[in-house]
This record gives C-alpha cells, sequence and structure tokens, in this order.
C-alpha cells in the first residue's frame, strides 16, 4: 500500500485519537447510566475518523474504496447509538426495548451488505474513480439510490436525538444544562459538516468536512467529561421522575382545575389523563377521593384519607402545597397523594397483637384461682368474641365416651339471639364431618358458609338453619383425647378468620383445658375430702356405738352379779313382811309392814329390770306383728294415760309385715318410751298427745313416738342413752329405762334414735329389719 501525506487527514487522526482517548475513560466508567451507549457512539466515530484518515492517506483506488466502507461501518451504526445515548440521558429508557433496538439496526445492516457488495449491483455508489486534479488523489463517486435512503434514516435518528436534547436543555438546570449544551455541540457539529459537504458549500473542494465536525465534536465531549463530569453526574429526567413516582401528583391551577397528573394518580382516579385535565378539582377529588378540596386553605394541608372501593379500604397520605412562581405569586396547588395501607396495616398488626396479648393476660389472670368459674368463661367468651368480632361465641364440653354435649357456655353480641338451648341436643354422630375434623386436630375455618364444599351439606344446612355466614372452630384435648371445642360464628356476614384468631382460640382452648382440669382436680380433692370426713364421723359414730356396747356389755356384767346376790333377801324379806301381815292386827304396825313390803317389791322390780338389763336369758324369736306389740302396750297404760290426761294417736300402717321378735321384749322397749313421753308432757303441761306411727321403709320397719313435751335440751340429748344417766329427781328414776331399750334394739339388729329440740316435743325412732318371710299383718 502506498501512502501520501497530507495536512487534511491530520484532522481526521486527531478526532480519531480524541475519540479512543475518551473509549479508554468512558470504559471505567461503564456502570453509570448510558456509558455503554456513549461508548459505542465514540467507537463509531473512531472507526469514521480513523477510517477517513487511512482513505485520505491511501494512493490507490481500491484501498480508498476498502476504507470508504470500514468507514460506512461506523456511519451505519453512529445514528442508533446517538439516539440511544440521547434517550438514556434524557430518562427516555423505556422506549429502548430489545425489539425496538433490532428494529432500528435493519436498515444499517442493510446498508452495510449494500456497500460490501456494491460492484454487483451499484446501488450505494454508482461509480466510482479516483480524481488526480487536486493536490492529492481523491476518491470521488457518484451516489446511488440506497445511499440517499441511508443519509435520510441517518439524519431522521440523529434527529430525534437532538430533539431529546435540546427538550433536556431547555429543562434542565446548572450544571445538568452545561451537559447538554456539551452534548448538543458534539452531535451538530458534525451534522452541519456534513451537510456543507453534501451541498457543495464547503471551503474544501477535495475533501469530505465531516473530520473537522468529529474534530470539534471530540474536543467538546472531552471538555465535558473532565471539566463537567458528564458520565459522573448524570441527571434524571423530570418526566421519567413523575412518570415513575409511585405517589400520585396533581397540579391545580388558580381557576382550580387540573392541569396535569402522573399515571400513579389516574390509577387512583380510575380515569385517563385527557379525561381528567380540564376539569374542577372539586369534582376529581371529591367524585374519588371523597375529600372536600374547597375547605383546603392556600397554607399547606396534611391529613390521612381513606377510600373504599371493591369491598376494600385504601389509606392515603394527602398532601396539598401551593405552587408559587418567582415573583411569590400564587400558581396554583400541589396535591400528593402517597398510599400508606401498608403501614396503616403493620400498625393495626402491632395494635392487634398488643390487643391480643392484653386479652390472653386477662384471660389467664381471671381463670387462676377463680371461685365462680362458670362467671369466668363467660367474661373470657365475651373478650375472644368482641376481639375477633364475631357475634357469637362458644364453648363445648363432649363426655368421654358419650355423643352428647356434657357443659355448654355461649355469649352473644347485642341483638344476636342465643342458641344453647339447640345445642345442649347436639349429638356428634349427626355431624360426622364435622367431628371427624376435629378428631383429627384440624381448625374448622369457613370464611363463607355459602361456598362450603359439597361434603358438608349436612354440616351446612345446619349453620343456614340458624343464619350463621362464618364459622371457626378450634379442637380441645385432654389426655389424646377430643374433650370439646371453642367456636366463633358471625351472623352478620361472611368473616376471613385471621392467623391471630387461631391463636387467640388455641390459647384460650390451653387455658381453658389447664383451668377445668385444675377445676376438677380441686373438686376431687374436696370430694374425697368430704367423704373422708363423712367417714370420720361414721368412724366416730360406729366407736361411740361401740363404746355404748362394751359399756353397756361391762355394766350388764356387773349389774348380773349384784342382782344375783340381791334377789334372794329381798325375797325372804318380802315372804316375811307378807307372813308378818297375816298375824299383826295393829293398824300403825300393818302400815308400817305394808310399806316395807311395797318397797321390797319395788326393790325387787328394780332388781328384775337390772336383771333384763343384762340380757341374762336368751330372746324367744317368733314372727310378730309390731302393730300389736303397739296396742297391748296402749291397752295396759290405757287408765292411768286417761286419768293423767294425755290424747293418744295411732297412724298404723295395716298392710306392715310380721317380722321375727321378741314380744316381751318390745313390749318393753315401747312401754319405756310410752311412759317417758307421758312423764314429760304430764311433768311440764299437765297433760298432753303422743303421735304413734308405723310403716315400711325400704326393708326395715319404721315405728315412731312423736310427743309435745318440752323438748330434750342439747347438752343431754348425747348423754339419753348411756347407763344410770336420769334427768328425774331421786327415787323416780334409776337411768337404766333407755339403755335396756338400746340394748334390746341392738339384739333385734335395728337403731333407735331420738330428735329433740327444747320446747318443740320429741320423737323417738325404732327401725327394725323385717327379718325371716312375710306372713302378712296379724290382727
Amino acid at each position: 500500500m502506498h501512502w501520501q501525506y497530507n495536512q487534511y487527514s491530520l484532522l481526521s487522526l486527531i478526532a480519531g485519537v480524541i475519540s479512543v482517548t475518551l473509549i479508554v475513560y468512558i470504559w471505567q466508567r461503564r456502570t453509570t447510566p448510558g456509558a455503554m451507549a456513549f461508548l459505542v457512539l465514540m467507537l463509531t466515530v473512531a472507526v469514521w475518523s480513523v477510517g477517513s484518515f487511512l482513505e485520505l492517506g491511501s494512493a490507490g483506488l481500491s484501498t480508498k474504496v476498502f476504507w470508504a466502507k470500514i468507514q460506512q461501518l461506523g456511519m451505519s451504526v453512529l445514528p442508533i447509538a446517538w439516539l440511544s445515548f440521547a434517550l438514556l440521558y434524557t430518562g427516555r429508557s423505556k422506549w429502548l426495548t430489545r425489539r425496538r433496538i433490532i428494529g432500528l439496526a435493519v436498515l444499517p445492516v442493510i446498508t452495510l451488505l449494500l456497500v460490501w457488495t456494491n460492484h454487483a449491483h451499484h446501488l450505494f455508489w454508482r461509480d466510482i474513480r479516483l480524481d488526480s486534479s487536486g493536490p492529492f488523489p481523491m476518491m470521488v463517486s457518484d451516489r446511488g439510490v440506497w445511499f440517499w435512503v441511508d443519509l435520510t434514516y441517518s439524519y431522521f435518528l440523529i434527529s430525534i436525538g437532538i430533539y431529546c436534547m435540546i427538550q433536556a436543555y431547555i429543562r434542565a438546570s446548572s450544571p445538568y444544562r452545561a451537559q447538554a449544551g456539551v452534548l448538543l455541540v458534539g452531535a451538530i457539529a458534525p451534522l452541519a459538516a456534513s451537510l456543507l459537504s453534501l451541498s457543495n458549500l464547503d471551503p474544501f473542494t477535495y475533501m469530505d468536512t465531516t473530520p473537522f465536525g468529529f474534530t470539534v465534536s471530540g474536543l467538546a465531549l472531552a471538555w465535558g467529561l473532565f471539566l463537567l463530569r458528564l458520565l459522573d453526574v448524570v441527571p434524571v429526567a423530570r418526566d421519567s421522575v413523575i412518570r415513575d413516582m409511585p405517589d400520585a401528583m396533581i397540579v391545580i391551577n388558580t381557576s382550580n382545575r387540573v392541569v396535569d397528573l402522573n399515571p400513579a394518580a389516574e390509577e387512583i382516579l380510575g380515569q385517563p389523563a385527557t379525561e381528567i385535565v380540564g376539569q374542577p378539582a372539586t369534582n376529581v377529588l371529591e367524585g374519588c377521593l371523597d375529600f372536600n378540596y374547597e375547605s383546603a386553605s392556600i397554607s399547606e394541608k396534611h391529613l390521612e384519607i381513606v377510600v373504599s372501593k371493591d369491598q376494600s379500604q385504601t389509606y392515603y397520605e394527602l398532601n396539598i402545597s401551593p405552587i408559587f412562581e418567582k415573583n411569590s405569586r400564587l400558581a396554583g396547588r400541589l396535591v400528593i397523594l402517597r398510599d400508606i395501607t401498608e403501614h396503616k396495616q403493620v400498625e393495626d398488626t402491632i395494635r392487634h397483637r398488643l390487643e391480643f396479648e392484653k386479652t390472653i393476660s386477662i384471660i389467664s389472670s381471671r381463670l387462676v384461682g377463680v371461685s365462680d368459674m362458670d362467671q369466668a368463661v363467660y367474661a373470657s367468651l365475651q373478650d375472644i368474641g368482641e376481639f375477633s368480632g364475631a357475634t357469637r361465641s362458644h364453648l363445648l364440653f363432649l363426655p368421654k365416651g358419650k355423643i352428647g354435649i356434657d357443659s355448654i357456655y355461649e355469649w352473644c353480641a347485642d341483638g344476636v339471639p342465643p342458641r344453647i338451648g339447640d345445642l345442649t341436643s347436639f349429638y356428634a354422630t349427626s355431624l360426622s364431618w364435622w367431628m371427624d375434623e376435629l378428631r383429627e386436630r384440624h381448625v374448622i375455618s369457613i370464611a363463607d358458609v355459602s361456598q362450603m364444599p359439597e361434603c358438608t351439606q349436612i354440616e351446612k344446612c345446619q349453620l343456614d338453619h340458624y343464619g350463621i355466614a362464618s364459622l371457626f372452630m378450634v379442637p380441645g384435648f385432654v389426655e389424646k383425647e377430643l374433650a370439646g371445642f371453642v367456636s366463633l360464628e358471625n351472623v352478620a356476614h361472611p368473616e376471613k378468620w385471621t392467623t391471630i384468631d387461631l391463636m387467640l382460640l388455641r390459647t384460650f382452648a390451653d387455658i381453658m383445658g389447664s383451668a377445668f382440669e385444675r377445676k376438677h382436680s380441686e373438686d376431687r380433692i374436696k370430694e374425697a375430702n368430704a367423704e373422708l370426713c363423712k367417714a370420720m364421723d361414721q368412724l366416730k359414730d360406729s366407736q361411740a356405738q361401740l363404746m355404748q356396747s362394751e359399756k353397756l356389755a361391762a355394766i350388764g356384767q356387773l349389774i348380773s352379779g349384784v342382782a344375783h346376790e340381791l334377789n334372794n333377801p329381798l325375797m325372804v324379806i318380802s315372804g316375811t313382811a307378807e307372813l308378818m301381815l297375816t298375824y299383826v292386827e295393829n293398824e300403825i304396825e300393818r302400815d308400817d309392814l305394808q310399806n316395807l313390803h311395797n318397797n321390797t317389791l319395788r326393790a325387787i322390780s328394780i332388781v328384775s329390770n337390772l336383771l333384763s338389763f343384762a340380757r341374762k336369758h336368751e330372746p324367744e324369736m317368733k314372727y310378730v306383728s309390731i302393730n300389736d306389740v303397739i296396742e297391748s302396750v296402749i291397752t295396759l297404760r290405757s287408765y292411768e294415760l286417761n286419768l293423767d290426761g294425755i290424747e293418744i294417736i295411732t297412724e298404723l300402717d295395716p298392710t306392715l309385715p310380721n317380722t321375727l321378735a321378741d314380744f316381751p321384749q318390745l313390749q318393753q322397749v315401747f312401754l319405756n318410751l310410752l311412759i317417758n313421753a307421758e312423764q314429760a308432757m304430764k311433768e311440764s303441761n299437765g297433760e298432753g298427745r303422743l303421735l304413734i306411727q308405723t310403716q315400711t321403709v325400704g326393708e326395715t320397719i319404721q315405728v315412731e313416738f312423736t310427743d309435745n313435751g318440752p323438748g330434750v335440751p342439747g347438752e343431754i340429748l348425747s348423754h339419753i342413752f348411756e347407763p344410770f344417766f336420769t334427768t328425774k329427781d331421786v327415787g323416780k328414776g334409776t337411768g337404766l329405762g333407755l339403755s335396756i331399750c338400746y340394748g334390746i334394739i341392738q339384739e333385734h339388729k335395728g337403731q333407735i334414735s331420738v330428735e329433740s329440740s327444747e320446747g318443740k316435743g320429741t320423737i323417738f325412732r325404732v327401725e327394725l329389719p323385717i327379718l325371716g318371710r312375710s306372713v302378712g299383718c296379724v290382727s
């Protein structure tokens, strides 16, 4: 290759060197937005400049044509690179999609193919020749059809980029305006030089003046990069900021009409900007946001508003600020709407969580050491119902091994009818799906009863019957068995139950399970304590009866020995006194002997009673009628009873069965009870009324002697069956009568007891077992 030096090629070389230097500098800042597009732009300039330098320095035509084709590579890519950089720099990056870039590159690719195959069709250059008429040989050509197509397309793309830069220059402030000016110079200089060459108005007849333009462009861009920090401080386009900002922006003029708004505002207002711009601000804001714009003053206003749409609520922070011109004159107002729904939801979640913890704390403290468990449960159900927004809440217990309800608690909101009466007849077998889910420890969460699946039609019918719109249930277990469940109901509307509702019910179920286990344990302890006290009382009674029996046995042994020792001398005295009465005629002496005889007989009677008490003879057990025994006793005492004014009332059961007993011993018992009542009423009132009753109670015959005498004082009542205990004066009683009665009844395997209160009479009750075969009542 022959080289020809000329001063014109130097300008291209200078432009190429500047471009390569800028490429190295830009590569170090390639992460800056738009830097890669700028780097490609400088690369195309470098290719074009270096190609122009080599073309001008070449001597042969073929060599010049080769380098002209290399230049075309830079010429074809440069418009696309410039437009891409201009769009990125001015904030219009959304236009640079991959599909659009490929579309823009289609025509330049065709141009390059036509350039490199021009010898076959001459569409780009019709005739290429070497012109040696000037100071050095130059390549000249007649331009083909496609040359003008490519040129028009290139100028069109460059013009769009320049238009974007002019807009950026107009709107920008320092330092961005200076940057935009430098870029405009860098773009316009080569374009102007190219236009001069094409119009044949350039002062250089023998060469293309475009390299001069690239030299000026390179110097301007170098100044912008090194002094104005072109790639270090890249502006963000105002339109992009406003368009992409998440907050809604509405500009209102002094006539209170909307003059501008961004896409976020269009979305909130639900209308495109073409329909909103020009409308009165009052109509726009009040119609869509339910906000009274006229009430806002010129001063700044900050408040929160709620917009309801499609059963959901959106919270906005509304800021209205005045806009002033440079002369401080009001130019309009700026309305900013910031969506704070997520922030409000976080606040609500935190507040809800605090309320949850407070509710659980109240329920826990209420159920610790509670005396009235029912009241505590009802209050706790009200707490969880009001917390979750339910209209009814329930706590149901299922008895172990059964299908019904053991116990149920219910709370209802105001105006909501209770259904506790229907739940008491609830049977688990009727709601199989329901109970299977609970036994599997599944939570039943039904937000909308109307949307329940086909397999739950039985449960759905039940819920529809009571007008329940939504339901939430959590099972409770004791020792791995389903013990019951806690439920929430809403009859007003469907309810989407939350995770915190689930936490509340589960915590409440655990607390209630622990509380009722503790309560049941306390109840069992109380029952065991009561049974222990009852057993202690029975033991005391048994011990008292044993002591009484042992005392009677000991006294019986004593009386038996004494009675036998006294009986023979008394019989001798009685017989002697009776014999002497037949011989003594003196009245005074006869009276003394008679008195001696009577007292001896009385002593013999006492000894006889003592022998009876000692039970030295075996009772003769026969079938007897208790009614007959009582009637014989009344007959024996009828005279004395009439004489003393004692009224006898009998209520004897005619169907009373016979039983095995000793007729004389029972006669002695009843006679003793009758005489005691007779004496007590006579001494207290001078008269009285005695009611004698018989009846069958279970497997026993019950006999009651009820008098209207003075009664027995409480301090005496516990000693009434003790031997030798008596309240009668000396000589009027021995204190053995009731003791003997007690012993006889014990011998008959029965019981004798007394009930009395001072001033209200006394009741003696004898209970005898029905022994042997029943042969009917003996008349």
